[in-house]
């Protein structure tokens, strides 16, 4: 089930370091987790700073930018990581994550009509 899924994430003896990004990005990117994997950010981010140290903390919300499609997300994205702007290892990810994030947004709301109706024609 899937709150066992994400409490692998917090079991290193199961989940090496290496892999524990692989494994955050493939619950963040299904729709169905996405939710409860933030929140699992969120709650242990002291931890996943301590597993990737400065040199790979930015793939977090890099990754993270990148899969998010929603307004909700985009808004709980800028609140977690709002107070993070200034950090060092993370300003320019999270300068470039929240650009990223606006234009898909934009994207999807001048253009999801019309992808629609092309579907609908297939």
């Amino acid at each position: 089930n899937l709150n066992e899924l994400i409490s692998l994430l917090n079991k290193p003896e199961i989940i090496k370091p290496q892999d524990h990004l692989h494994l955050y990005i493939y619950l963040f990117r299904n729709p169905k987790s996405q939710a409860k994997t933030f929140a699992w950010l969120t709650k242990n981010w002291q931890y996943v700073l301590g597993l990737s140290g400065e040199k790979t903390i930015a793939d977090y919300p890099r990754y993270t930018a990148s899969a998010i499609r929603t307004e909700e997300m985009a808004e709980k994205f800028s609140d977690f990581f709002g107070d993070k702007r200034e950090e060092v290892a993370l300003s320019r990810t999270l300068k470039v994550a929240e650009k990223e994030i606006s234009a898909r947004l934009e994207l999807i709301r001048t253009d999801k009509k019309a992808v629609y109706d092309r579907l609908k024609l297939l």
